[in-house]
């Protein structure tokens, strides 16, 4: 599940937003919302031009990397913040697995374009791509063919396509979990 989430510089949010979705309340009204002491079901409400929209596309930037799905209205028009001199939007996602936490960040120049991204399980980098500098600590995806990464292609993409990982390895398990979590993110901005 997700538990929290980091942008700055995309859209309307130049500087950093964090949306927690860890619970420091008691929903007796509806215990169906948490779920591990993590928000599981949400609804984000506001006035109208306040950045509802913006937030779902941001939280959802993920899937037009990871998965085939475009889930955003945003294309190639605008994508980072004009109030700023950054030319890259940074994402950082955190989640939690049962006991374990994957965390990843990537930073985009546009809705295509991945300059940078990173994934630690448990605290431990298990993938990461600065240009073409590649890192990957995934038991299964040793051998990938490394040649065959462009610059702009997202590095957790094509490991989970190109490689089949060891079923038996706790990381490899868990980046399977955190593919087929974003794989299912859905969003309303109604």
């Amino acid at each position: 599940m997700l538990k929290e989430f980091r942008v700055r510089n995309f859209m309307n949010f130049r500087d950093e937003l964090v949306f927690s979705l860890q619970s420091g309340k008691n929903y007796e009204f509806n215990n169906n919302v948490i779920q591990n002491g993590l928000v599981k079901t949400a609804a984000v409400v506001g006035y109208n031009a306040s950045g509802k929209s913006n937030l779902g596309n941001a939280i959802l930037d993920i899937t037009n990397h990871i998965t085939d799905s475009r889930n955003t209205s945003v294309r190639n028009g605008l994508y980072t913040n004009l109030d700023t001199k950054d030319k890259e939007a940074h994402f950082s996602y955190l989640f939690q697995f049962d006991q374990h936490s994957v965390k990843y960040v990537y930073d985009k120049s546009d809705v295509q374009t991945i300059r940078r991204e990173q994934v630690w399980i448990d605290g431990k980098t298990v993938l990461k791509k600065d240009g073409e500098d590649l890192l990957i600590h995934l038991s299964g995806a040793e051998n990938v063919n490394r040649d065959n990464i462009n610059s702009n292609m997202s590095l957790v993409r094509y490991i989970y396509a190109n490689t089949t990982l060891n079923a038996e390895d706790d990381d490899a398990k868990i980046f399977i979990k955190f593919v087929e979590f974003v794989k299912g993110m859905l969003i309303s901005t109604s």
